[in-house]
This record gives C-alpha cells, structure tokens and sequence, in this order.
C-alpha cells in the first residue's frame, strides 16, 4: 500500500509520504532505478520518493532487491552560494526526508531570514551538503537565483535541520500559492511542499499529524506545535442571519453570518458549515483572513461555499468546528420569506427581516409576511404618505459611474450579454463598465447587439456598479443587429478600471482552482471564473498553457475577475483566440512569409495576364 498527503486511514504504512504529486510526478517505490523497486518497511514516508518525471515500466522489469544499508554520504561541501555551481560527486544516502515547516515571512527583514526545516525519520544521518533549494516554478529543474546549502548540513536519524537562505537567493511569496522545492545534488526534483498565503508575518506553515497548517508559534529545528490561538469556547462562535432566498440571483445573494462572541480571536480555517445536502470547509485560499477577530462577523457566500438553501421546506445549516465537533445551527422553512433574511434577534430568538446585514449588526424590519396583519390592524393604521418618485435624470450611459448610489437616471447601451447566461436577471451593456439588474417579472426577451432604452436606479452589488430596473420598469428596444466587440487588455488591467467591460484577454495558465484558473500574459496576475449557469465546459488544460479568454470583467467585493458569456468565450492554444497578427517571433515570421509568397504569386498571375493581352510570348 501507498498513502500520501492528509491520507488517514488502514492503508497508511507508518507515516503517510507528506507530498502530494503535482501533474507529471509521481510517487516511486525505493530505490527507484532503471531495473525495478524493492524497498518495503512498512513506512510510506521512508519507502517512497517523488519522482519529478513518471517512468511507468510492467511486469518484465527485473525487481531490484531492498536497500539492505545506505550508501555512503557525498563528501562536505563548502560554503552555501546562490547561482549556478552545487554539483557534488558521490552517490547520496537513502532518501527519506520529509519537510515539516516553512517559514516565508519571518518578522523584519525578510531577506536572508526565510527558512525550511527538514525531518529526518531514518535509522541513519543524511547530509543535504550540496543539495538545492528554490521556490515554485513551472520548471522541473532549478531557476537562476537557487540556494546550494552549505555543509555541514547533516540531518540526525530521527532530528531536523533548519536552512536558512542566503541573502541574493530566491524569495518566497507572502501572497498567492508557492512552495518549496529541494533537488538533489544532480538537480533531480526530490521533494516539493506548496502553500497558500497570505503569509502573515512571524507566523510559519507547519506539519502536525499529517496535516498543514499555519501556526503563530514557530519551532525550528524542534517538534512543531499548533498555532497558539485559543479554541472556541462553546457557545463563543454562532449563525447569526442566514438569506436563503434574496432579491435576484440566488447565486450571488445568499449567504450564511457568523459572529465572535468571545475575548479571542479564533481561526476559522479547517471549519466547516453543512446543509443537508453540501459541506464546505473554509479555506485561507478563499478569503483574505480566516481569522475572525472578538465580537466581529465573518460571512460566507454561497458563491464560495456553493451551499444551495432551499426556498420552501425545512432548512437546517450547521456549523462545525475543526475537529468536526457540531457548535451551532439554525433551522428554519423560507417559504412566504422570499427576500427576507432568518436572524438571531438575542442569545436564542430568531426572526425573518427584510433588512438583511450581512457582516453587520442585525436588524430586525419589517413583518414576516402580507397575511400576518390583519384587516383590523390595517384599518387601525395610521395612513401612509406616498411620496412622489423622482423625475429620472437623462444621463450618457459613459457618465453613470460618476453619480452617487440612488440616483435615479434615464439612459441606452448595447447588450453584450443576454439575461441568464451570468444571473437570470442580469445583463451588462457594452463600454458602460455597468452592471443592469432586471426586475423579477421581466419577460422581453433580449439578445447581444440589441440598442436599448431604459430607466433606472444606480446601485452597488458586493463593490460592483448597477443600474436596477425597478418592478414594472419598461426597456424600449432601440434597434438590433449592433456590433459587440470586446476591449483586448493586458491581464494587469483586470481590475476597477475595467470593471462591467466586455473584455479579451491573452495568456499563460499560472494556477487552476476548480471553475477558477489565472491567466498571465506577464503584466500580472488575472482571474478568470466560470459560473455555473452558463453551461461552459472547461477544457482540460494544464498550468503553462496558453489561453485566450473573452468576458465580463466583474467584482466580488475587492475580487475582479473575468467570466467567459458562452463556450466560445473560451480558446485554447498558441495562437487561439488571436486578433491580430502576431507581433514577435516564429508564428509572426511564419505568417509574413505565407503573405509574402501570395503576393509574388498574385503579382505574377497579373504580369502574365498582361503580357498575353499585349501579345508578348
């Protein structure tokens, strides 16, 4: 048996092989030559290595008997140096390393500060004198700012080593995904551990029993230790306001509130919440803190978790604790409750309101329903004033993002996308940088490159600019048959300035996240999400693929992002998705070359043409 990464369970040999291969790796039994594996302990950490580049053989190969006693270490090296240079001759001892914390933001400087610590579960020392260490690449083999480690640097059977980079070497990111990768002294891939900041400083990524965490209690060169951060007391962490069925979009309106009742700040990664049919754990990769601070809110959309809350029916959401233990939830039925938000109103009283507060203090409006008042208790109220609404303001559709929310105005636009594909009730109009939400009983059916004319309210949605078409609200068709041409940007563009944009963007694969992959074309990192509702089958594709992605730039809270309209949106490939002639290298040479001969050929056809029209043979 062979079990890696978090595995816990009967397969696991001693200690589980604490790396998770990435694409093209795997994970080889020892010794791991050309002729076959024998190595079998009973320890998956100690009989297994990670092979940089699979080598997959069958049942003819010759099987290599087991290690019987290590080999001999590689002589002592000198001083540590980053660059090239490293090559130790000699053949390296048993491999079985493991590391098991990290420490990429030390406090001050980072610089000449940042360290690994290595654990050695082995009967003998193994000396990583000569050795490499560098951050993540898309490369197999080492960058040009690597670390050589200086000798001695012998890891104790059954100890640990701490190495510190040299000033001038590799940084590791704060932000982001990264990883640590340790080659041999022949530059071979022998041990990789990534990690997903933010990094916060002072605190260090460590392995306890299995499992990766951040700890604010780092201990090189000793038994780590969980972070320090005191567990929730109970009753400390409860749901607080729960919105199963708001106004629009389901998908981008529901959320689940929690809140700190206690003295402590308590972290929130490895938890979880659960409905009858979903369970998320909090992840540190999806929000910028998983630490919720004492008496403060923590809020966890449904675009996150993708926990989908009934409508009608009995409703449970529950939360969990990391060790799985259930701390809190909430019961309740939505139906009659449409767009009204289910909220603790003190230590045990909940309440339906129609003034939902996510990450806010509750509060409690309205009444639950038409019916609960009764004809009497109308005829007993008091006779409400009906103001007038204003007359809308004729406004550019170019000038709404420079109006202040709740601004009544009258514009056109084109439509670049139609209701349904990013929101049954949302639209984005070209070259606006504006969100349109429709009203629920919208029924004109609209289309890209249809001119229309409307009224309507500037709001805000999670950050983003909106005009809302109140209920009722009439849209005019202008004309249709417009052009709808996206704006090509940089990837560093994606943000504010580009915002509600119809955009196309260019670039190589630097991270996948499920429906969310990241595109660069070197000015920096872009976002792009495919949602759900538009059906979009996202190809297979690998990181350092190129790709052209043609979308809506949108925001979720300080998140931009581009999401692809249809299947089209997406091409993958070199030269996919290409606008214009290339500008650089072979393909530009390439194609200047196939113009050119059409042109002598085309040039030659019509000398000819004259020649025989004036009788030259």
């Amino acid at each position: 048996a062979v079990a890696w990464g978090a595995a816990a369970n009967v397969f696991v040999e001693g200690a589980a092989f604490s790396t998770n291969p990435e694409v093209g790796q795997s994970l080889e039994r020892k010794p791991g030559s050309g002729a076959g594996n024998g190595e079998d302990t009973a320890d998956n950490s100690a009989d297994f290595f990670l092979q940089a580049t699979s080598h997959p053989r069958n049942s003819a190969s010759a099987v290599e008997p087991a290690i019987t006693s290590p080999l001999p270490a590689p002589p002592p090296q000198g001083e540590g140096t980053s660059g090239e240079g490293g090559e130790i001759s000699g053949n390296p001892p048993a491999f079985n390393l493991l590391i098991t914390e990290i420490m990429p933001n030390p406090k001050g400087a980072d610089s000449g500060a940042e360290w690994v610590e290595f654990y050695n579960p082995g009967a003998a020392a193994f000396d990583l004198a000569g050795w490499i260490l560098d951050d993540d690449s898309m490369q197999t083999e080492p960058g040009s700012g690597y670390y050589v480690i200086a000798g001695p640097a012998a890891v104790p059977a059954g100890g640990y080593l701490v190495v510190t980079m040299s000033k001038g070497s590799f940084a590791l990111n704060n932000s982001g995904e990264e990883a640590i990768r340790l080659f041999d002294n022949s530059k071979a891939l022998r041990l990789r551990q990534s990690f997903i900041g933010p990094a916060k400083e002072g605190q260090s990524y460590t392995l306890i029993a299995g499992q990766w965490s951040w700890s604010d209690s780092p201990t090189p060169d000793a038994a780590n230790i969980a972070a320090s951060s005191p567990p929730a007391a109970p009753g400390t962490l409860k749901i607080t306001e729960v919105l199963p069925n708001p106004a629009g979009d389901d998908l981008e309106g529901e959320f689940i509130e929690l809140y700190n009742y206690g003295d402590d700040s308590v972290e929130l990664s490895g938890w979880a919440v659960a409905d009858a049919r979903k369970r998320y754990e909090i992840q540190s990769e999806d929000f910028d803190d998983t630490e919720i601070p004492p008496r403060s809110y923590f809020v966890l959309w449904r675009e996150t978790t993708g926990i989908s809350l009934n409508n009608s029916g009995e409703e449970e959401v529950r939360l969990f604790d990391g060790s799985g233990s259930l701390v809190d939830k909430a019961v309740f039925d939505a139906k009659d409750f449409g767009e009204q938000s289910f909220s603790l109103q003190t230590a045990s009283a909940w309440r339906w309101t129609t003034a939902a507060t996510p990450g806010k203090e509750n509060i409690i409006a309205g009444v639950k329903k038409e019916e609960a008042k009764t004809p009497e208790a109308k005829a007993a109220a008091p006779e409400e004033k009906i103001e007038e609404a204003p007359e809308p303001r004729q406004v550019e559709l170019g000038r709404v993002r420079d109006l202040p929310v709740g601004t009544m105005i009258a514009t056109s636009g084109v439509v670049v996308v139609e209701p349904g594909i990013l929101g049954k009730q949302v639209s984005y109009l070209q070259g606006s940088g504006i969100r349109l939400f429709l009203p629920a009983d919208f029924s004109l059916a609209l289309a890209p490159g249809m001119k229309i004319a409307f009224s309507g309210e500037v709001a805000s949605f999670h950050g983003e600019y909106q005009l809302k078409i109140p209920a009722g609200g009439k849209i005019e068709i202008l004309s249709e048959g417009q052009g709808v041409e996206p704006h090509e940007i940089a990837t560093g563009e994606v943000g504010e300035g580009t915002e509600g944009f119809l955009v196309s963007i260019s670039g190589n694969i630097t991270e996948q996240e499920g429906d969310t992959f990241y595109v660069d074309d070197g000015s920096g990192q872009a976002r792009v999400l495919i949602a759900d509702s538009t059906g979009i089958q996202k190809p297979k594709a690998k990181k350092g693929d190129f790709v052209s992605v043609t979308g809506i730039v949108t925001q979720w809270e300080d998140i931009y992002r581009v999401m692809p309209r249809y299947q089209s949106d997406l091409a993958f490939g070199e030269v996919a998705g290409a606008h214009t002639l290339p500008r650089t290298g072979a393909s530009f040479w390439l194609t200047f070359a196939i113009l050119s001969g059409a042109v002598v050929i085309l040039s030659q056809i019509i000398n000819q043409q004259k020649n025989e029209q004036s009788g030259v043979g």
